[in-house]
């Protein structure tokens, strides 16, 4: 009878270390983009520009000058941060960032 008590609790530690671990949800923000703008130089990006509205900024600026895609820009002395992307419907667009805490 103990070998079969042994087998079953090493069976179910089994199962539960091949259980996924629970997500965490991850936080999410409406933020609102005014002012838009990407200045091209033929088909290279030499500046962009928006304001950025959120939960911690109001009409915060963000520009870039020479941006590269992919590369993250800082917002002012703020949390929040954007890269340029390649756009779906556009020819470019943006993805914001937002610190929530210490990297």
């Amino acid at each position: 009878m103990l070998f079969t008590l042994t087998t079953i609790t090493a069976f179910l530690s089994t199962i539960a270390a091949a259980a996924p671990a629970p997500q965490t949800p991850q936080p999410t923000e409406t933020v609102s983009i005014t002012d838009f703008f990407v200045r091209n130089h033929g088909s290279t990006p030499d500046a962009v520009g928006f304001q950025l509205t959120g939960r911690n900024a109001t009409d915060l600026a963000c520009t870039a000058t020479d941006p590269t895609l992919l590369t993250v820009y800082l917002c002012g002395e703020s949390k929040y941060r954007f890269s340029l992307i390649n756009g779906t419907t556009t020819d470019h667009g943006l993805r914001i960032y937002h610190e929530l805490a210490p990297a």
